[in-house]
């Protein structure tokens, strides 16, 4: 028996990403909710991928959210996706779960949530911020109810990756992690086991590189970077998985992922999107609501220059 099920599968324990979407190439700011499931016995019902796949992908502009999800049952077998992506409130939630008694059903499953925005630094009176030597951090909070059960003979893993871009570079149909334009990427996979990830755009799949794995979910990473002036970002949130004979999982990441920007010292960053704006905090941050991010930010953030840090807090 192969656990090999398509040209697009490029190992047994490849989670394959892929890049679809319909929204304009000139709108920066974007989410993308992708399910991808294998259908045992009818497929190919779904608008990507093709060959055995049932697969649903929709992307909208950073003001709306996008939902996506799939269930199917038969004799011997469940699967199940759903994805989610809020840019207005930098949330997502995923999940993906499958199970199979049948030695000659092997279920597949997966869900991506994505989305990407562009960022501008200045220094307090408004003038260019040189990035020189300067780095930032994006800080990725998980919280606490995450779920990753597995039993048996399967290839699950749960992800998540974010891609630093040069500025202007990033849309919901550009490459967004290997491409000439990616100054950056971070992946973090979570699961029992290490699986291969793989990026795939436009027919061309890269195996990606670890940053680091872990058996559960933390409740927070924070991926320290230097752009080296002002860039684009995405973030893409992910499950997958295939059972194999008498095997199930159950990789439920739904209660939210949230992000916090941490900028450099003494700066202004705004958003291509127009939904966030800037706060200046303490050396130690806490976190803020939307509800700080308004036409006076820049007031207050001139006001309070004697703090260390920027914060760009996403949720």
């Amino acid at each position: 028996m192969t656990k090999t099920l398509s040209s697009l599968y490029l190992s047994a324990a490849a989670a394959i990403i892929v890049a679809m979407s319909a929204i304009p190439a000139n709108a920066d700011a974007f989410n993308s909710a992708l399910v991808a499931a294998v259908d045992p016995f009818t497929s190919g019902a779904g608008s990507c991928g093709g060959g055995p796949f049932d697969c649903f992908n929709s992307s909208s502009n950073g003001l709306s959210v996008v939902t996506q999800s799939y269930s199917q049952n038969g004799p011997g077998f469940t699967n199940a996706a759903f994805a989610e992506a809020n840019l207005y409130t930098a949330t997502m939630k995923i999940r993906a779960s499958g199970s199979s008694t049948n030695p000659d059903i092997n279920p597949y499953a997966q869900s991506n949530a994505t989305f990407g925005d562009g960022f501008t630094t200045t220094n307090l009176n408004g003038s260019p911020f040189s990035w020189t030597g300067t780095s930032a951090t994006f800080n990725l909070n998980f919280g606490t109810n995450n779920l990753l059960n597995s039993s048996g003979d399967n290839s699950a893993a749960a992800f998540v990756i974010l891609g630093i871009n040069k500025k202007g570079s990033t849309n919901a149909t550009t490459n967004w992690f290997t491409g000439t334009d990616t100054i950056e990427y971070f992946l973090y996979e979570f699961g029992p086991t290490t699986q291969d990830i793989y990026y795939t755009y436009q027919g061309h799949g890269t195996k990606l590189d670890i940053a680091n794995s872990y058996t559960s979910v933390p409740n927070s990473i924070a991926a320290n970077f230097t752009p080296g002036g002002n860039f684009d970002w995405v973030l893409l949130f992910g499950a997958s998985g295939q059972a194999f004979g008498d095997s199930s999982y159950d990789f439920d990441l739904s209660h939210t992922l949230t992000l916090q920007y941490v900028a450099p010292p003494d700066t202004i960053t705004t958003s291509d999107s127009g939904v966030f704006g800037t706060q200046a905090v303490q050396e130690v941050p806490e976190p803020l609501s939307l509800s700080l991010f308004s036409a006076g930010v820049a007031g207050a953030i001139m006001m309070r220059r004697r703090k260390t840090k920027t914060v760009l807090t996403l949720a």
